[in-house]
């Protein structure tokens, strides 16, 4: 049943925040992958244009006179992602809330399915399956959830799986309720790239219930080289790679009462973080020298914070420190992590 708010507004089921940068290339794909009849009274939308200079802004405004009960545009002076997100979150409506990047889109048939279970649902955050789609050669790599779905687990009982989880307790697979994300009393850092890591973390902080969804709604556009996540691009702001991982672990310091079960979460987190950070420097730098010394550098801070974290993944890290020393190039180990050697290497190595 739909409920009715005061004044005959109908109460929103989700808000999809949409931040986006001169994205009038890719952003009505986008956006129209969230009409639907059947769920245009539940779904809100609130595209924040962060400054575009192009025709970012009329083809949001388009849909915005199209569809007045659905979408809303938010204009701000360019500030980051994060601080496009940022801006939207006073003004969500949704009981949950969930963030889509302008070149990225849903399967709409999916998003209609996912509708229901947030109606019945009171669990603290959803999460879903969601595609890695690879523009260059066609490929889709699907993030599966290999745990029960459809029933809300405890947030210790997630954690006890997360080595399997982990892939889509991501950006790209998390829901949370609004009244959660809020309560846990933070902004995403603004200003640099890769604040996504924190969007993923730190609501968890007020997350003690998980509903899994065995549907794949978020589809995540990959291969364009001038995205965050470009090999290039990494290098050059791994700078902001640690950033994240600093901003995670003052947060964390900063929570006098902070429970088992998120901490555990947020270590998980911050070892994916730490791992990113070690690839980069050490296997993705063509400049290998300099990756070792980027390396070792970040591992003393990291031991100077949280030891644990650098404990967590020491075998992952002498893997990737042996790729540095025999010179494995980037794009052989981006082959091995796409046909699943990389994963087996891991396994034989051992994981943390």
């Amino acid at each position: 049943m739909i409920k009715l708010l005061r004044r005959g507004k109908v109460e929103k089921l989700l808000t999809i925040i949409v931040p986006v940068y001169n994205g009038a290339s890719y952003l009505e794909k986008c956006l129209t992958s969230f009409i639907d009849p059947s769920i245009e009274k539940e779904l809100e939308v609130i595209v924040v244009d962060d400054g575009s200079e192009d025709a970012t802004s009329e083809i949001a405004d388009s849909f915005c006179k199209k569809y007045p009960l659905q979408f809303r545009l938010e204009h701000k002076l360019n500030g980051g992602h994060g601080s496009a997100i940022n801006t939207a979150l006073p003004l969500v409506q949704g009981k949950y809330m969930k963030a889509i990047d302008a070149d990225d889109w849903v399967i709409t048939e999916n998003l209609c399915r996912l509708i229901p279970f947030l109606r019945e649902t009171e669990a603290d955050a959803v999460v879903t399956e969601f595609d890695m789609i690879y523009i260059q050669t066609n490929q889709i790599q699907h993030k599966k959830l290999e745990c029960p779905c459809g029933k809300e687990m405890a947030l210790k009982d997630i954690i006890k799986l997360f080595p399997k989880l982990r892939g889509c307790f991501t950006y790209h697979g998390l829901f949370f309720k609004t009244a959660v994300y809020r309560a846990a009393n933070f902004q995403l850092s603004e200003g640099i790239f890769y604040e996504d890591h924190e969007y993923a973390t730190l609501p968890f902080a007020k997350v003690k219930t998980v509903l899994p969804i065995a549907l794949s709604i978020y589809q995540y556009r990959l291969g364009d080289a001038g995205q965050s996540v470009a090999f290039h691009n990494q290098v050059r702001r791994i700078s902001h790679i640690g950033k994240v991982l600093k901003q995670i672990l003052d947060y964390k310091d900063n929570i006098a009462d902070f429970g088992e079960e998120p901490c555990k979460y947020f270590l998980y987190k911050l070892a994916d973080i730490l791992v990113s950070f070690y690839a980069v420097a050490l296997v993705k730098n063509p400049n290998k020298r300099e990756g070792r010394k980027q390396a070792l550098e970040f591992r003393t801070y990291v031991d100077t914070r949280c030891p644990e974290l650098n404990l967590m993944i020491s075998k992952k890290y002498r893997l990737l420190w042996l790729m540095n020393r025999l010179h494995i190039p980037a794009s052989f180990y981006q082959w091995m992590a796409d046909t699943g050697i990389y994963g087996l290497a891991r396994q034989l190595w051992g994981h943390f």
